[in-house]
């Protein structure tokens, strides 16, 4: 082969490894596969759940192959849902430059869909409690039930009702709300880094990261106060890392191939869960950005990812009262397609009517307030 050939060869090779930056593929607007890969991620959650529920933990596929790890599908769900939060929550708050429009679009985001989903659950508690339904109402643990998982504040969430599921392998009345304290605590983190100034260039992004990283680290009671579950932290950070080095890091199919197989190589030695960690981010923007086609007509059906999330258990948990024998799988299938009609509700009568409200609650007129007294007194002052 000549030297001239070779070197085409190589410089072919090079391209298709450089593949775009992520900053060229993300235009800003809905020409992606995010509604679709969330979807994907939250069903993968009631894959996992299912066998939990039904008693069959041991047996999730990955969980068997892989005992020691601490991988199942579920995981690989959860880890797609927060790099994908915290790449899009970073560019929100970047995008915006306004706190209060930043925390107006989180509120908004979460709150409504959350709040009726919690609602829902004490209703479906209410209905399975023998408790005489006075009874249940007054019971103490109702209270903190809706107190606690409305507001998100506390570092955990409530599991339980009442009497709920008490005849089930698991009592826990809405297990997937666990994720969301953490969320919300990422949240607060973007805006603080925010208001810092840490958000605009790419060093003191690195730095706050490596300083709350050390941190966690140097005091891990500290940390899960602070960011909730650390691991679930790492992946938002993840996310976040590759919005702000989006102009830096390409993505192509040969590159996503290649940590695919450099994952699965490492099956059985230390390398492997990291291995998997950088496959699953990096394929979460590979998937969001290169197939295209058909994929991104799924965009005009709506986001039902967060309304199968937060409605998946209680169904999974009805299910299972009425069908205690049922195996993992069906009972995923049966559940993701009951779940689905209440995703759907969800989006097309409370999450996308509120989202419309951008701009136009209290929290968007507190702020404009405020600049417009701001604006005035710096006016009387240059006089």
């Amino acid at each position: 082969m000549q030297p001239v050939e070779t070197a085409d060869r190589i410089g072919e090779l090079k391209r298709m490894f450089r593949g775009r930056p992520l900053s060229t593929l993300d235009s800003g607007g809905r020409d992606n596969n995010y509604n679709l890969l969330r979807m994907a991620a939250a069903v993968a959650v009631i894959v996992t759940h299912s066998y939990a529920l039904s008693g069959r933990s041991a047996s999730e596929p990955l969980r068997a192959a892989y005992p020691d790890q601490e991988l199942t599908i579920a995981r690989l769900g959860v880890m797609v849902f927060f790099v994908i939060s915290g790449y899009l929550v970073t560019k929100s708050f970047v995008s915006r430059g306004s706190v209060a429009q930043f925390v107006e679009a989180r509120v908004l985001r979460i709150y409504p869909a959350l709040i009726a989903a919690v609602l829902v659950s004490l209703a479906i508690g209410a209905w399975a409690s023998p408790l005489p339904l006075e009874s249940f109402l007054a019971h103490k643990q109702v209270t903190r039930y809706f107190l606690v998982n409305t507001t998100m504040l506390h570092y955990q969430v409530e599991f339980f009702l009442p009497e709920v599921f008490w005849d089930l392998p698991n009592r826990i009345v809405n297990g997937s709300l666990w994720t969301l304290p953490s969320e919300v605590r990422m949240y607060v983190f973007v805006g603080l880094l925010g208001v810092l100034g840490l958000l605009k260039t790419r060093l003191l992004f690195l730095m706050a990261l490596l300083g709350l990283g050390g941190l966690c680290l140097s005091n891990p009671a500290l940390a899960s106060r602070l960011v909730g579950t650390t691991y679930l932290a790492v992946y938002f950070a993840a996310g976040a890392f590759c919005f702000l080095f989006r102009t830096a890091l390409p993505i192509s199919t040969p590159l996503m191939a290649l940590f695919s197989l450099l994952a699965i190589a490492a099956s059985g030695t230390p390398f492997f869960r990291p291995g998997v960690h950088i496959a699953v981010v990096y394929g979460t923007f590979w998937f969001a950005y290169v197939p295209g086609g058909i994929l991104r007509s799924y965009n005009r059906i709506g986001d039902y990812s967060y309304g199968t999330y937060i409605y998946a258990w209680p169904v999974q948990q009805l299910i299972l009262t009425n069908s205690p024998g049922v195996t993992p799988l069906p009972l995923a299938a049966f559940a993701t397609l009951a779940t689905l009609p209440f995703a759907i509700a969800s989006w097309h009568l409370l999450e996308h009517p509120v989202l419309r409200l951008k701009g136009r609650t209290w929290i968007s007129r507190m702020a404009g307030t405020r600049g417009r007294l701001m604006a005035m007194i710096l006016a009387r002052k240059n006089r």
